[in-house]
């Protein structure tokens, strides 16, 4: 099977939001920048709860409670926060990526791999290497790794016959490497 695309703005921001909610994505964005998230949290919290005891009182134990209760809440917040502005900006962000690439790609999928090329660079991903398939609201993503995917738009389908026929191919394919492996 051949597809030959032409990525337009739109597709990187439908991509943004197709791959927001899958759980490999947010474990890893996770992962990313849980360390900056609670460094901020724990100095918004320890500021917060000083101002409103009016100091730092280490032997009460209440203020230890509003200390944990307030470094929830930013740390939620935060995190909230995060996932807010990448939904709005994600796509944008991408786009600034993909400046001076080659916006037409050539993406052939066969039983052993995916060959991915866009006239200024060309990648070969095995099946048994890929890490996930999913059919999503304007997409159909295949992670090649745990942060990278092929994106292949559904809008360059005729009709939805042929993007399900797409579907159950890249299906097929994954399923076989799992079963012979």
């Amino acid at each position: 099977m051949e597809l030959t695309i032409t990525y337009n703005n739109k597709d990187y921001s439908n991509y943004v939001k197709d791959s927001i909610l899958i759980k490999r994505v947010q474990k890893n964005t996770f992962k990313l920048f849980a360390m900056s998230y609670g460094i901020i949290s724990i100095i918004t919290a320890l500021v917060f709860t000083s101002a409103l005891f009016g100091g730092l009182y280490y032997a009460y134990w209440g203020f230890y409670l509003v200390l944990a209760i307030a470094f929830l809440v930013v740390f939620s917040g935060i995190c909230l926060l995060a996932l807010f502005l990448q939904f709005v900006f994600g796509g944008k962000v991408i786009q600034k990526q993909q400046l001076g690439v080659n916006a037409t790609t050539r993406i052939e999928i066969n039983q052993e791999n995916i060959i991915f090329d866009n006239g200024d660079t060309s990648a070969v991903h095995k099946w048994s290497a890929v890490k996930d398939l999913y059919n999503k609201k304007y997409n159909i993503l295949v992670f090649v790794s745990d942060m990278r995917a092929i994106l292949i738009p559904k809008r360059i389908f005729n009709s939805e016959e042929e993007m399900a026929n797409c579907w159950n191919y890249l299906n097929e394919c994954y399923k076989n490497t799992r079963t012979n492996n």
